[in-house]
This record gives C-alpha cells, sequence and structure tokens, in this order.
C-alpha cells in the first residue's frame, strides 16, 4: 500500500547484550510503525510478498529464531526454535506460502508453512537460499557453499520437482564464495554478488543466460551488498562499504546500456526502491527521518 523501508538500529548497545530495534519507517509519514517487538540479535528480515507480514530471525547463535510478524501492527508468531538456522538466508515463496531458510553448516535447507504447519527438511548439494524466482512452478534460486578456493555456483530447484537435483546456472571463475544473486524481472539476466575474490575483492557478474557470458562488470576493493534491479530490467541498485572516512553505505545504481557504476546517496540502515521503480526511500540511521529522492527517469 506504499514505499516504506524495514530496518534494524542500535538500541543503548551494551557490549554484553547487544539490541537493536526493528521499524518499519513509510515513505508517507515516517511513522515507526515496529518499535523492539523483537529482542537482541536481529539478522535478517524478508516481507512476505503481499506486503502484510515480516519474517525475521532472531535470537543468539546458540538458539536462533524464526518470526512471522503481522504488520503493520507487529503481532507475532514463532514458526521454529533452537534450529540451527544459517542467519543470512530467509526467502518467502512468491505467493506468501512458504518461506525457505539455510541450515548452518548442513547440505539441506528449510522450506516451512508460514501460517504454522509442515516443515520440510531438503537435502541439497546447493543449500544456501538466496530467493525466489516467479516462475511457474515457483522455483528457488540457491547457491553452493564449497571453501572459497573451490569455487562456487548459483542454481536453480523447484519443489515441483523434488527428486530433481539443482540445475547450475553459474559458476564462480577464480576463488570466492556467492554472496547474493538476483534475477532480472524479465528472467534473461542474474546479477551475481561474489565476496572473498582474489585480492580481497567483491566482484558484480551480469550473466546472460542466453548465451552464458557472465563477465565481471564491477571489481570492487570494498564488500558489495543489496543487490535490487529495478522493475523495468534497466538498471541494478547496490551498495559499496564507504571509504574509511565515511561510516555508512554508498548506494549506487548501475545502468545496463553503461554498465558504469553512479554514486547516488550514503545510507547506514537500509534502503527500498518503490514499486514503480521511480523513488528511491534511504533510512539514514541513527534514528533520523527518512529520506526519499526522486529518481529521474533517463533516456
Amino acid at each position: 500500500g506504499g514505499t516504506g523501508v524495514v530496518h534494524a538500529e542500535r538500541h543503548r548497545p551494551d557490549p554484553t547484550e547487544p539490541r537493536h530495534d526493528l521499524f518499519l519507517s513509510t515513505a508517507r509519514d515516517n511513522e515507526r510503525l515496529l518499535r523492539r517487538v523483537v529482542g537482541a540479535g536481529l539478522h535478517p528480515r524478508a516481507v512476505s510478498p503481499d506486503g502484510r507480514r515480516l519474517a525475521v530471525i532472531a535470537g543468539t547463535t546458540a538458539h536462533p529464531r524464526l518470526y512471522v510478524l503481522s504488520l503493520p501492527e507487529g503481532d507475532r508468531e514463532r514458526l521454529i526454535r533452537d534450529v540451527d538456522l544459517r542467519p543470512e538466508t530467509l526467502a518467502w515463496d512468491p505467493e506468501g506460502r512458504r518461506i525457505a531458510v539455510s541450515l548452518q553448516g548442513e547440505e539441506a535447507f528449510l522450506l516451512l508453512d508460514a501460517d504454522g504447519g509442515a516443515v520440510q527438511r531438503i537435502p541439497s548439494q546447493a543449500p544456501i537460499v538466496l530467493g525466489w524466482l516467479p516462475f511457474a512452478p515457483p522455483t528457488l534460486l540457491l547457491a553452493t557453499d564449497r571453501p572459497a578456493q573451490d569455487g562456487n555456483s548459483v542454481a536453480v530447484w523447484s519443489p515441483a520437482q523434488p527428486a530433481t537435483a539443482p540445475q547450475e546456472i553459474f559458476r564462480t571463475v577464480d576463488a570466492g564464495r556467492i554472496k547474493t544473486a538476483v534475477m532480472s524481472p524479465q528472467g534473461n539476466r542474474l546479477a551475481v554478488i561474489v565476496s572473498e575474490a582474489p585480492r580481497g575483492h567483491s566482484l558484480l557478474h551480469l550473466v546472460d543466460l542466453q548465451t552464458g557470458e557472465a563477465p565481471a562488470i564491477w571489481d570492487s576493493p570494498r564488500p558489495l551488498t543489496g543487490l535490487q534491479w529495478s522493475p523495468q530490467g534497466d538498471a541494478l541498485y547496490i551498495s559499496q562499504l564507504g571509504r574509511e572516512h565515511t561510516e555508512g553505505w554508498i548506494l549506487n545504481r548501475i545502468n545496463i546500456d553503461t554498465l558504469r557504476p553512479e554514486p547516488l546517496i550514503e545510507h547506514r540502515a537500509g534502503w527500498g526502491l518503490s514499486p514503480d521503480g521511480r523513488q528511491m526511500v534511504i533510512a539514514p540511521g541513527n534514528l533520523q527521518r527518512l529520506r526519499v529522492f526522486d529518481l529521474q527517469p533517463r533516456p
């Protein structure tokens, strides 16, 4: 029903008990609708496709818990607890019925009923959940988790064909780990961030799924994160860690016709692109108000 950003911010950090607060800030009125709805140790969070629920992994490393919260009220229901969940992976299916999450140190991931029903453990040689693809039937985007020097790959797998092995669609040329990957809206290109690449750089690859070509379009000496396509598929948005004199991240736009990163704005707590791709909402952090930017269309 609008544009907003879900983000976590430190609240009176205590070295013995780090704690973050969770916020939903809206572009319309900057209202912070969720506050302290989840305790310490916030990890990833993912908004359901209809925007009405939020999945979040919280708790300590030894006792992670997966919650589903209603938006904007913040009422929560615990789906699973004390399972060794991998903290950086969490994804809703396109219908908002299931949540996929990886398991720490296992060649397997979980498929959970978002309404608190069945929990399936899926063995997989590509156990890292990157996200769901809006194909028919719904398809998971997965990554392998081999030692960086062995190289890694991105693959697709559908729950409709559970006996079929994941199909590889990208493999790192050099040593590195897959940090994230996002499919273009048209389904013909895959953007992939490879971290821990040679020399400690992060690489952004653009994979043409028709030709198989996968050039590295950005060789960054600093970490990259937060990858997202524009709704039209003509640009990528991605954050790069700022230089030593900055404390946050630099959000960049990469036009597909030029493939050159264009710095837009510094941020700390997060950002979100409006559904029509015309506005960018930035959460600067430190309890500052949201900033909304109009993205001018390019000829």
